[in-house]
């Protein structure tokens, strides 16, 4: 079965996952972004940790000029705009590797950003989890507004995101999709939050 972890930047998603994969029976990690990560380290100079680590990694500039996250934004609007279904493609191509591989083991999905992304998830009987770590968006959203009216206004939020960064279709895709779960972490510890996503998870039938 599949549990996919869905969220804002610094959310918690690759926290949660990475608990997911040490802890369900076999799991295995396998995420949509992770064509576009290989192609940042290999196109655009990013380190292994620029896109596979931590939110304040992913928000390293790059050779590039530009953040490891914008990188991968780019690349993820380029590939859609010529099949919109693309990453999910490769996504699916990959799961099937995975089984192939390690049987039929306990996947978990550490990206869920996009409808289309949470519907392949659905489609193969599987769940997904929204964090809400990082989403009082009316205090992020005013602050782009402020940002968007003034010239003078700073350029980045509090959670190290540019309002082109923060306001991107990958931050917003999802912000009423129908969750199996929603996990209000904004003011859990990394462990409680861990405890309770492993509980949703064996309560679908996950283990």
């Amino acid at each position: 079965m599949i549990v996919g972890i869905s969220g804002y930047a610094g959310s918690g998603k690759s926290t949660v996952a990475a608990h997911l994969v040490e802890h369900l029976d076999g799991a295995v990690e396998v995420n949509f972004a992770d064509e576009l990560r290989q192609m940042a380290i290999r196109m655009f100079g990013a380190a292994p940790h620029n896109v596979y680590g931590s939110h304040e990694g992913r928000n390293f500039t790059l050779p590039c000029g530009v953040t490891a996250r914008e990188v991968l934004q780019q690349l993820g609007d380029s590939v859609r705009r010529v099949w919109p279904d693309s990453v999910v493609y490769a996504w699916a191509n990959r799961l099937v590797e995975a089984y192939a591989e390690y049987g039929m083991v306990p996947i978990v999905v550490a990206d869920v950003r996009m409808r289309n992304e949470a519907e392949a998830i659905r489609s193969r009987g599987g769940i997904i989890i929204r964090l809400t770590r990082n989403a009082d968006r009316k205090t992020e959203r005013r602050w782009i507004q402020e940002m968007l009216r003034w010239p003078g206004a700073p350029r980045r939020s509090r959670s190290g995101l540019n309002a082109a960064v923060a306001q991107h279709i990958t931050e917003r895709d999802l912000d009423r999709y129908a969750f199996d779960a929603v996990l209000d972490n904004a003011h859990m510890t990394v462990a409680d939050t861990n405890a309770e996503a492993m509980r949703i998870c064996r309560e679908a039938g996950i283990v």
